[in-house]
C-alpha cells in the first residue's frame, strides 16, 4: 500500500475481541471504554536500565502511576533502594515460579497468537537470549510472563504500556495487551528527522499511533528539514561501536566498569539467570571474538575496486539488533537475503554489500567469506561514503536499514523487506516475497522517477513530525544521560499517548 496516498483515517476504538486467558489470570477481557481507562496507570517493560529512572520520576510528578515489568532481580533491588513500592514492581525471574507446561498452558499462549502478530516460536526466536535456552523452559518463563503480566495489567487498572521490541517479556506484552484491549506502545526512532521518536501500536512500525491532524507548520519544517537533508547537512545518529584499536583503548575503562557491574549482578541478585542477561562468560567471549572480528575487517579482509559498472546496493545491518532480528525478523539471514537478492539481478548489475560501519567487528570471518562466495558480490569498505553510493546506485535494497529510508528521501528506488513506516515514501517499495525480487526489480530499473516525487515526500515527512515528538526516549547508546529538554518532551509525549489510549485510538499515520 502506498502510504503516501493515505487520507486521514478516523481512530478506531475497537479492539480484537480475541478471547481472555483461562486459569489464574482474570478472565475478563478490560474494554478501552470503561472506567478504568481515564486512570493514569502507565506500565513500563523492560526498562531495566538506572539511565530510565529520571524518566519515570518525571512521570510521576506529572500525575502518572508508574508501573515496571522485568525479569531481573538486580532491578527490583535497584527501584527498592529507590524508593519504588513493591506493589509497582513485577519481577518475573525465578524459574521455581514458572508453571509446568501443561497442555492447557500451551492453549493460553496459543489465544495469545492472531493474524498480524507473531508466533510463540517466532518470539522465542526473536529472544537473542531466550533462543538459547531448552524449548520447554522458553514456552515455562513465557507461560508465567502470560499469566503474570495479564494480572498485573488487569489488578493495577493500566490504562497504556510503553515498550521496546528487544525481549520475550516485552514482545508477548504486546500480544496480551492487544487481547485485554489495553494501549501498547513501542518506542520508535524515526532516525530521519533526527532526534525523534513515535509510539507504534506493533513490534513493526508499519504505523504511528495517530497525535494530531497535519499542519501547514509541519509542512513547513518538512520542507526545512529536506532542504538540510539534500545539503548533506543531517543524517542518522547511529549508535557508535570501536571502529579502530584507538577507539578500543578509549572504552576500555568503560566495559571494565560494565563488566564488573556484571559480574556483581550475576553472582548476586542475578545469580543463574541466563534468560533475561548475558553471563560475564558470555560477554568475555564476545569481547575477545568482536576483537578477532576487527582485526579481520581492518587488516585482512580485501574489498575489490568497483570500477565503472551499474550496480545496486545493500547495506549491511549492525546485528544482533531489533530492527533486524525482530523488525525485519523473517529476513534476519543476512548471507541467506542477499543471495535471493543476488540470484534475482540482472546480469547488467553488480550487487554492492556494504560493511555496516558501527558494526565493523560484529561479524566473525566466516560470514564475508560466505558473501564473497555469492554470484555477483563486492564487499564495500565500512567507511566508504554511503551517500555517495547510494546517489550512484541504480537501485538500494534493505531490509529494515536506514540506508532506505535516506535512499527514498534522495527519490532512488528502493526496496524493502519488512513493512515499516518509510515504505510510505513515493519510490520505496514493500517485497513480502522473494519470488517477487525479479520482476520488481526489473521494473524499478527500468521505471523513471515520480513528477510529483519533491511534495509527496514533503507530505510523507510533515506527516512523521506530526505523529512524533521532538526528544530521544534513551540517550545510553550515546553515552548521555536524559537532558532537561528530553525529560520535559517526554512528559509531553506520554500525557498525549495516553489520552489516545484513553480514547482508543489505533490509526494509521497519515503522511
Amino acid at each position: 500500500m502506498d502510504h503516501a496516498s493515505e487520507t486521514a483515517a478516523p481512530a478506531r476504538a475497537a479492539r480484537d475481541a480475541s478471547p481472555a486467558p483461562s486459569g489464574s489470570a482474570p478472565a475478563a477481557r478490560r474494554s478501552p471504554d470503561g472506567p478504568r481507562a481515564a486512570e493514569r496507570n502507565l506500565a513500563l517493560i523492560g526498562y531495566v536500565g538506572a539511565n530510565f529512572d529520571p524518566f519515570a520520576a518525571r512521570l510521576e510528578r506529572e500525575g502518572f502511576r508508574v508501573f515496571r515489568v522485568h525479569s531481573l532481580a538486580s532491578a527490583t533491588q535497584r527501584l527498592r533502594r529507590l524508593g519504588v513500592p513493591a506493589e509497582r514492581i513485577l519481577e518475573i525471574a525465578d524459574p521455581a515460579t514458572f508453571p509446568p507446561l501443561t497442555e492447557d498452558a500451551r492453549l493460553r499462549l496459543a489465544e495469545l497468537e492472531g493474524d498480524g502478530l507473531p508466533r510463540i516460536h517466532s518470539i522465542i526466536l526473536m529472544d537473542r537470549l531466550l533462543r538459547r535456552m531448552p524449548h520447554d523452559f522458553a514456552l515455562r518463563y513465557l507461560a508465567a510472563v502470560q499469566e503474570q503480566v495479564t494480572r498485573f495489567l488487569l489488578d493495577n487498572r493500566i490504562t497504556c504500556v510503553s515498550s521496546g521490541r528487544d525481549t520475550a517479556l516485552q514482545l508477548l506484552t504486546m500480544l496480551i495487551c492487544k487481547q485485554q484491549g489495553i494501549g501498547w506502545g513501542c518506542v520508535t526512532y524515526t532516525k530521519l528527522p533526527v532526534e525523534r521518536f513515535a509510539l507504534s501500536p506493533s513490534h513493526v512500525p508499519t504505523r504511528f499511533y495517530p497525535i494530531r491532524e497535519v499542519t501547514e507548520a509541519d509542512v513547513a519544517e518538512a520542507r526545512t528539514f529536506l532542504e538540510a537533508f539534500h545539503a548533506k547537512q543531517l543524517a542518522p545518529i547511529i549508535e557508535r561501536s570501536a571502529g579502530s584499536w584507538m577507539q578500543v583503548l578509549r572504552w576500555l575503562p568503560r566495559h571494565l566498569r560494565l563488566g564488573l557491574a556484571a559480574l556483581a549482578d550475576g553472582l548476586g541478585a542475578d545469580r543463574g539467570n541466563r534468560f533475561a542477561r548475558r553471563p560475564l562468560s558470555d560477554l568475555l567471549r564476545m569481547y575477545a571474538a568482536k576483537k578477532r572480528n576487527l582485526f579481520y575487517v581492518n587488516h585482512v579482509l580485501r574489498y575489490p575496486p568497483r570500477g565503472n559498472r551499474p550496480f545496486a546496493l545493500i547495506g549491511l545491518h549492525r546485528q544482533p539488533e531489533s530492527s533486524v532480528d525482530v523488525v525485519g525478523a523473517y529476513y534476519s539471514d543476512q548471507v541467506g537475503l542477499i543471495g535471493q537478492i543476488a540470484r534475482s539481478l540482472p546480469l547488467t548489475h553488480d550487487l554492492y554489500v556494504k560493511v555496516h560501519h558501527s558494526d565493523i567487528d560484529g561479524q566473525p570471518p566466516s560470514f564475508y567469506r560466505e558473501l564473497q562466495g555469492i554470484p555477483g558480490v563486492k564487499l564495500v569498505e565500512p567507511l566508504a561514503p554511503i551517500r555517495r553510493l547510494v546517489a550512484e546506485a541504480d537501485l538500494i535494497v534493505t531490509n529494515t536499514g536506514a540506508t532506505g529510508y535516506e535512499a527514498g528521501l534522495m527519490g532512488k528506488p528502493v526496496i524493502a523487506f519488512a513493512d515499516v513506516f518509510w515504505t510510505g515514501l513515493p519510490t520505496v517499495h514493500y517485497c513480502d516475497a522473494p519470488p517477487r525480487l525479479p520482476e520488481l526489480i526489473g521494473r524499478l530499473l527500468a521505471a523513471p522517477p515520480p513528477a510529483d516525487l519533491e511534495e509527496r515526500v514533503v507530505r510523507f515527512l510533515a506527516g512523521v513530525i506530526a505523529h512524533s515528538f521532538p526528544c530521544l526516549p534513551n540517550r545510553v547508546w550515546l553515552g548521555e544521560p536524559f537532558s532537561e529538554r528530553d525529560l520535559d518532551e517526554l512528559a509531553k509525549a506520554y500525557d498525549q499517548f495516553f489520552t489516545v489510549c484513553r480514547d482508543g485510538g489505533d490509526g494509521p499515520i497519515v503522511p
